[in-house]
């Protein structure tokens, strides 16, 4: 991809036109195939998206960076707040629990009476309902919030114990 300035803004390129008219040139046809130089002379140059970590990271607004000519974006670090983070993760753990409800709705709707180990699933269910949500809680700085990840292996690993009773 290809940028150059054009009215006070950057404009992006898929590829270069073929036809091309500025105060120096005035191409009927190839301007595309022509060698870079020419085309950086007419201010069109390489657009670079920096490596970053989308979690803790973001990119600025575009700018041409003279030292290595290309067009680019700053690497801004995100600016966090600990209890937006916190209810956030609530907010996914809510379509977890809401995700057990149904579980744990349907098989109850198909045994009655309840047989143990289906009472022993829903009784894990709630231990590990009241840990994920006081680990959360618990959760003190920025860095053990982005660390904290509800893991699918555990989630899938609660469900297999509902399985028999589906």
């Amino acid at each position: 991809m290809k940028a150059r300035y054009e009215n006070g803004q950057v404009k992006f390129y898929s590829k270069l036109p073929s036809k091309y008219v500025s105060e120096t040139l005035n191409i009927a046809g190839g301007f595309h195939l022509l060698p870079t130089e020419i085309h950086e002379q007419e201010g069109f140059f390489d657009v670079v998206k920096p490596e970053y970590d989308v979690v803790i990271q973001e990119l600025g607004p575009i700018y041409f960076d003279e030292t290595i000519r290309v067009f680019t974006y700053p690497v801004v670090d995100r600016v966090f707040d600990l209890e937006e983070l916190k209810s956030n993760l609530m907010a996914e753990f809510d379509v977890v629990l809401n995700e057990f409800a149904v579980i744990i709705s349907r098989c109850r709707l198909v045994h009655d009476p309840e047989p143990q180990g289906l009472l022993d699933a829903i009784e894990q269910a709630r231990i590990t309902r009241r840990a994920t949500l006081m680990a959360i809680n618990n959760l003190s700085t920025i860095e053990e919030a982005l660390a904290f990840h509800i893991k699918q292996e555990d989630v899938d690993a609660l469900k297999e114990l509902f399985k028999p009773y589906m």
